[in-house]
């Protein structure tokens, strides 16, 4: 693994553990970030020119790319002591499209995951389980079109309760959300269709 800062091919072990990057080390290698460590607590020049921010309290400057900006050009923070984020907007921003594009699978399973809990209280575990009672199957059309192409089935829910009726392809789901889960109005297109079927 490439340290970062040194730019030098070393094995894991030279490397602390992050358990929230992808390798789950750093991506500086002990003896660079032991070195920064020991600047920064120094004091030097060396750190305040290569690391310090600088700021008048009403510019700063960001440490990724350099340049002195506004302070509203910083997110707030409630963790440093300017209460100002360390990068500026456009490196935050930068940093995270970089890292989207380079996770993409990690991401998706996140968000997934995440909408999965927060919106229905189900786990992964829980949809697989699911979608195995249904053998994989839209439970009002009976195809697996919601597979197809990547497309999951929708959980369909009792948005007065909140109770999970099933598993739906995008079709079915829509379909019952436009009629608002009214009986009535389904017997309606029920009637209609009978007719001009």
């Amino acid at each position: 693994m490439i340290c970062n800062i040194c730019k030098i091919d070393k094995s894991i072990s030279e490397f602390s553990v992050d358990k929230s990057q992808k390798l789950g080390v750093r991506r500086r290698c002990k003896s660079c970030m032991t070195l920064r460590n020991r600047i920064r607590r120094n004091g030097t020049a060396e750190y305040k020119k290569n690391y310090a921010m600088k700021s008048d309290g009403t510019k700063k400057q960001c440490p990724k790319c350099r340049e002195i900006k506004l302070l509203s050009e910083f997110n707030k923070s409630k963790t440093t002591k300017d209460g100002q984020s360390v990068w500026c907007k456009m490196c935050v921003k930068g940093n995270a499209k970089k890292w989207q594009l380079k996770n993409k699978e990690l991401l998706s399973h996140r968000v997934r995951t995440y909408s999965l809990k927060n919106k229905f209280g189900l786990t992964i575990k829980d949809y697989e389980k699911l979608l195995k009672q249904q053998n994989g199957k839209c439970a009002l059309c009976g195809k697996d079109k919601g597979n197809s192409n990547g497309i999951r089935l929708a959980v369909d829910h009792d948005h007065k309760t909140g109770k999970i009726r099933g598993l739906l392809c995008w079709s079915c789901n829509a379909g019952l959300g436009l009629l608002g889960d009214n009986i009535i109005s389904m017997k309606r297109v029920i009637d209609y269709l009978v007719v001009y079927v």
